[in-house]
């Protein structure tokens, strides 16, 4: 079957030899015109300039959708008057008194969307008549306006995705590479390589490309997506840690396609989340050592000579703290004497009291006397009730009384209300 220009190019060549035809051949002309599915216009140039409408057969009549029989004898201006301040008159004149032939596409549009497309071939039949072969080319113009509306969207999103800082690849349903942006290719040390033809598991270390194709695609083909973390492998052996997504592509028939996946490398944001912990586990570290320090404090009053006042509960791990904060107190001061005052402590247990044994035992033999002070009524019969035998170790009513017997201990006479 002709193709649309065949037939277009098969009519303007029957309308150029209609004056010179036989009557045999000018029916076989008009039936061609008739039959014809492009529209045809026929026009006549008077002698005073005018192009006056002569004739159009009946597919112009349903191209344009009016009865172009009306319009015989009218100019072209009169006849449609949306071209009267166009060229379209000025040409078509040209085209019937100088045989000037052209064709040109003429487009109607509604706030930016066609509306109405037609494809004009103007040719002289003979010196002062001319004829115009017209198609309707809405819905090409339209498809083309889609077509070119999409490849620009496809365009930016391509410039996007070039220009993005992740690693965006798609890969056949068997793991082969089709696309790799070259941000993803620098991400994994080869800029400017060429990706197609390399697998999936190419890019990545070989657990990681393992539980991709045997854990996570199966995934993706049953659900559509996965996500999590994975690892990349640059070039020169590097890991490089990444968030990635894997997605499966369907073709219009809803079948499998192709795999998209996006990886960004969260090297930077591991190393900093890393920093941060560090940070906070030395923060939280040093707030542990400024209330142990605080709940063991290690006081000097002169030379030789430590306090430390206990307040609150004691358990276990503070017994052991303690312990050491009296030993080390002791290193650092070359204390002699210490005295423990447990005024502040309210209540002691059987393992509270064998721990303060302990810890006066550690100091005698470092060398230090340890004298107890403060010990409240209910602490002296919980002693008592529980058996615990505190005869070996000096024990005082108050703070102020034991500082007086460590200072009688150093040769420093005090009494009482002052004087030596």
């Amino acid at each position: 079957m002709p193709s649309k220009d065949e037939r277009i190019t098969e009519l303007e060549a029957a309308l150029a030899k209609a004056t010179t035809i036989d009557i045999d051949s000018e029916v076989g002309f008009r039936n061609l015109v008739e039959a014809a599915p492009m529209g045809v216009h026929m026009y006549r140039l008077e002698p005073d300039g005018r192009l006056v409408f002569t004739g159009a057969n009946p597919a112009a009549d349903r191209l344009l959708g009016v009865d172009n029989g009306q319009f015989i004898g009218q100019t072209i201006e009169e006849a449609f008057p949306p071209l009267v301040e166009t060229e379209v008159p000025e040409r078509y004149r040209a085209a019937a008194l100088e045989g000037k032939a052209w064709q040109t596409e003429q487009i109607a549009y509604d706030e930016g969307e066609i509306q109405g497309a037609f494809q004009v071939h103007a040719f002289q039949t003979c010196p002062g008549s001319m004829a115009a072969i017209f198609l309707n080319i809405t819905e090409r113009k339209q498809r083309e306006a889609e077509r070119d509306r999409l490849l620009g969207h496809l365009n930016r999103l391509v410039a996007i995705i070039d220009n993005s800082d992740d690693f965006v690849s798609v890969a056949d349903l068997q793991g082969q590479i089709i696309y790799t942006n070259p941000p993803g290719m620098a991400m994994v040390g080869r800029p400017g390589q060429d990706p197609t033809g390399m697998q999936i598991a190419d890019l990545h270390p070989p657990e990681m490309a393992r539980k991709i194709l045997e854990e996570y695609l199966p995934i993706v083909m049953e659900k559509g997506n996965w996500s999590g973390e994975t690892t990349l492998l640059h070039a020169d052996g590097t890991i490089i840690p990444a968030s990635q997504v894997i997605m499966l592509i369907r073709n219009k028939a809803g079948e499998p396609e192709s795999l998209v996946t996006i990886a960004r490398d969260i090297g930077e944001f591991k190393r900093a989340k890393a920093e941060r912990e560090r940070l906070q586990q030395e923060a939280v570290e040093a707030h542990r050592r400024a209330i142990q320090e605080l709940s063991t404090p290690v006081i000097p009053i002169m030379e030789r000579i430590i306090v430390m006042p206990l307040v609150g509960s004691i358990d276990s791990m503070r017994a052991r703290d303690i312990t050491r904060a009296l030993l080390a107190g002791i290193r650092e001061h070359h204390a002699q004497v210490v005295i423990m005052d447990i005024t502040g402590v309210s209540i002691v247990d059987s393992g509270v009291a064998n721990h303060l044994n302990k810890t006066i035992q550690a100091a005698r033999l470092k060398g230090a006397r340890t004298i107890v002070t403060g010990i409240s009524d209910a602490v002296a019969e919980t002693i008592v009730d529980l058996g615990i035998d505190w005869g070996g170790i000096d024990t005082l009513n108050d703070l102020q009384t034991g500082l007086i017997a460590a200072l009688d201990s150093m040769g420093i006479r005090l009494a009482r209300g002052g004087g030596a």
